[in-house]
């Protein structure tokens, strides 16, 4: 078990030094969310554009690092574990 977590610990390092400031700072709040949290509300808590969020979330998605699921008119974005 401590060796599976040291692991995760080992990619998410590598992940985050490939990442852009923008893209580390919506992967923090999709990881500080229990449940996952709302496209519209990184939007909400980041002041960036729609656009830029789908952007990034699309980029995250590419690097497998978050999964991004249908929410009413929303999406709700996970993250790939």
């Amino acid at each position: 078990m401590e060796m599976r977590r040291k692991k995760k610990q080992i990619i998410e390092h590598i992940a985050d030094s490939m990442l852009t400031a923008a893209e580390r700072q919506v992967l923090e709040m999709v990881r500080s969310a229990q449940n996952g949290i709302l496209q519209s509300d990184i939007v909400i808590k980041t002041g960036y554009s729609k656009v830029k969020v789908h952007r990034i979330l699309k980029s995250l998605e590419i690097k497998g690092l978050v999964r991004r699921g249908r929410f009413g008119i929303t999406n709700k974005v996970f993250i790939n574990a």
